[in-house]
């Protein structure tokens, strides 16, 4: 019993892991997924400050062209700072996955065990119970036997007549 609690305790714990890594797993997702929208965004800014150049060079506005210049240098920066980041968060949420499922796997086993605990725990309560069961029934049925011997010897006698009574003795049955 003391092996089943314990048991319990252990699958209570893997279930909180299991749910703590999937928090985390999920957070990794949402960075990621925070992650892939800047970098959409970023390349949509350098799109526009692109556009802004070619614009600036037919109207000839010169701090125009140099404003489109320096607005697309720097998305192009934040681009590939966001890909690497971008990079990393993909790492981040494959080793969490790895993690998130290495733990759904032992909370299984766990699970696995304490059911096993379990049905081995209700295995033995219904031997226990068919034993005792069984010591009712033969204690019941013990005194029916004994009174059913003396009546046979009582048959035995008459039927045999005095004379084998008398050779073979009172108490014998033979």
């Amino acid at each position: 019993m003391k092996s089943s609690q314990a048991l319990r305790r252990l699958l209570r714990l893997r279930a909180l892991e299991e749910e703590q890594s999937r928090l985390a797993l999920e957070a990794a997702q949402a960075q990621e997924q925070r992650l892939e929208s800047a970098l959409a965004e970023s390349r949509r800014s350098e799109r526009r400050s692109r556009e802004s150049i070619f614009e600036s060079v037919r109207s000839g506005n010169a701090m125009e062209r140099l404003a489109g210049l320096v607005e697309s240098r720097e998305s192009e920066r934040v681009s590939e700072r966001i890909v690497t980041w971008k990079a990393e968060a993909k790492e981040s949420t494959a080793r969490r996955r790895e993690a998130f499922l290495a733990g759904r796997l032992e909370r299984r086993q766990t699970e696995q065990m304490v059911e096993n605990a379990a049905a081995e725990a209700a295995a033995q309560q219904e031997r226990r119970a068919q034993g005792a069961l069984d010591d009712w029934h033969r204690r019941q049925h013990r005194p029916a036997k004994k009174d059913a011997a003396p009546s046979s010897n009582r048959a035995q006698k008459t039927r045999s007549g005095p004379a084998a009574g008398d050779a073979a003795g009172p108490d014998l049955p033979f």
